[in-house]
């Protein structure tokens, strides 16, 4: 369907949702975050993307160490970002 808008205030309140809930550094945390940055990426917004990528790779290397898979999969993520 395409809704940017919508899709990108349901994530908004979602993120809100688990940091308030979770903290910022859970991984369902970090998966919204990701989420997100991949929404940003669709819209063109590859600035705030880079950060919201940017952050997840930080916080899953503190929690997760450098070789988890969700923390490679991140770094991959933006690594193709900065790549585009």
């Amino acid at each position: 369907v395409g809704n940017f808008t919508e899709a990108f205030l349901l994530l908004q309140a979602i993120m809100q949702l688990m940091e308030k809930m979770h903290g910022p550094s859970h991984p369902e945390t970090l998966h919204t975050v990701s989420m997100h940055g991949e929404l940003l990426v669709a819209q063109g917004k590859l600035k705030e993307a880079e950060a919201c990528h940017r952050r997840v790779v930080q916080l899953r290397e503190t929690v997760l160490g450098h070789t988890h898979p969700d923390t490679l999969a991140s770094t991959n993520r933006l690594a193709g970002l900065l790549q585009s």
